[in-house]
């Protein structure tokens, strides 16, 4: 086998992984785990299929996520008893950045640290913030890119089907 071919097939099999990993709707998760930011709690997906998650991957340096964060505590307050979740990935290199921001815009779902962008890489990230619905069998539905509130009533109306079509009580 000459260099060329074997410069070849080395290249299709740095790139195929990329191309399997990115998560578009009607894609699979990928399935990851995760130290929480504030704790040596791991969270795992796998651990939260049979909900309807949210993954949203953001950053203190986000001026969007400022807004976000509470529109999706709010969100999950509203929809967390009928079976949904949100994960958030923090993407700050130092954690200490998320967590100054999050005693300015505190929430209460789990939180985990990505510091090298291992699990933003699976995903395909490419803006901040950038979230994922994925439904209770661990597909992806939803692929959203920034934040704006105007949104949120189609959001809104994607999670109210997943977990069943109902407001809970």
């Amino acid at each position: 086998m000459n260099s060329t071919m074997r410069f070849l097939i080395l290249a299709i099999g740095l790139l195929l992984p990329a191309f399997a990993s990115a998560a578009g709707p009607g894609q699979p998760a990928p399935l990851f785990g995760a130290v929480l930011l504030q704790g040596k709690e791991t969270v795992e997906l796998e651990h939260h299929r049979g909900k309807v998650v949210l993954l949203d991957f953001w950053a203190s340096w986000c001026g969007s996520c400022r807004q976000s964060l509470p529109a999706l505590e709010s969100l999950r307050s509203e929809f967390g008893p009928a079976g949904f979740e949100v994960i958030a990935v923090n993407l700050d290199t130092d954690p200490q950045d998320g967590l100054d921001f999050l005693k300015k815009y505190p929430v209460t779902y789990p939180i985990v640290q990505d510091t090298q962008g291992r699990i933003a890489r699976l995903f395909d990230v490419r803006t901040m913030p950038m979230s994922y619905l994925i439904d209770r069998q661990g597909v992806v539905q939803q692929v959203h890119q920034g934040f704006n509130k105007k949104d949120m009533p189609r959001l809104r109306a994607a999670v109210s089907e997943l977990v069943g079509g109902e407001k809970p009580r």
